[in-house]
């Protein structure tokens, strides 16, 4: 048996929905509590939680209290670890004072302990200077791991919500990114001694899951162009005038050969069709419907 760390990121705010960086410390969109509410009934499986940390900035602290209720009416505090708030300057990327998350959230449920004065800035130099994210992403494993320790003979659960950009650094994994509300399953390499580096592994059965949400939300928002093209059509990721937004393209229908190609999942794509080959329609999305497509194609050489 072994403790397992369940990284979290934040539930969707309204720095995304706008979308707008120079929000301060944004909180959670309303689709973004409806995150929490499907994230808790999906974690509730492994069973009880031990312990949360949490990141003092507002969005992950809503997280943590619409997704784990059951673990604060147990008298649990949430612990709050500014090594956990998100890289960057913007102002979305920095939180509040301790005294103003106190005002809002109070203490019953939070434990503000590690919430220094200076925890908000992030300016050359200091701790949360964005050049020292790797180190302190380093640190907060090594932290994480002592804590995690007490437990090294059961198979608690210990939970983890933190941002987008510091989790690729705290796990050291950047082959897929978070979704909003997505969490994922480790456990150190070595509980005891082991490396300098505190290293996690990824579950197997994390592993899974992951790749199923992110197949199923690819799906979701998949569109199948349909062309007249006799040729295979080619769809390449491009910043040029004759480019659609189309969301996330799955594959091109040629009818004519009933051939279906498919194309890595990109959101602005140019499609060169054969000469003579024109645009039939685009149809996809959550609905199915079809989709109105601004479209020019290639001159012919």
């Amino acid at each position: 048996m072994a403790p397992t760390i369940h990284v979290i990121r934040h539930a969707h705010a309204w720095h995304q929905a706008k979308p707008d960086t120079s929000i301060p410390d944004p909180e959670l969109t309303e689709l973004g509590i409806q995150q929490c509410y499907a994230l808790a009934a999906d974690i509730a499986k492994v069973g009880k939680i031990a312990l949360i940390f949490s990141s003092p900035m507002k969005r992950a602290i809503q997280t943590a209290l619409a997704a784990f209720p059951a673990y604060t009416q147990s008298r649990s505090k949430i612990v709050l670890l500014p090594a956990l708030q998100e890289i960057g300057t913007n102002e979305s990327d920095i939180g509040s004072s301790c005294a103003d998350l106190v005002r809002q959230f109070g203490s019953a449920n939070l434990d503000y302990s590690f919430v220094e004065a200076a925890w908000t800035n992030k300016g050359p130099g200091t701790p949360y200077d964005p050049q020292f994210a790797t180190a302190q992403a380093r640190a907060m494993r090594i932290f994480i791991r002592a804590v995690a320790q007490r437990y090294r003979a059961t198979d608690a659960h210990i939970v983890v919500i933190s941002h987008a950009l510091f989790i690729g650094h705290l796990t050291r994994g950047d082959y897929m990114a978070y979704d909003n509300a997505e969490w994922r399953s480790f456990r150190f390499e070595q509980i005891v001694g082991g490396n300098g580096d505190a290293s996690l592994y990824e579950l197997p059965c994390s592993v899974t899951r992951t790749l199923a949400a992110h197949n199923r939300e690819a799906r979701r928002r998949s569109f199948v162009i349909t062309t007249t093209s006799t040729q295979l059509v080619s769809v390449k990721r491009e910043e040029k005038p004759n480019t659609c937004s189309l969301g996330d393209v799955h594959e091109v229908y040629c009818p004519m050969y009933g051939v279906e190609i498919p194309v890595a999942s990109r959101t602005r794509l140019s499609l060169s069709l054969a000469p003579g080959s024109s645009l039939l329609g685009v149809q996809g999305g959550a609905t199915g419907a079809e989709v109105p497509v601004d479209f020019m194609p290639l001159p012919d050489k």
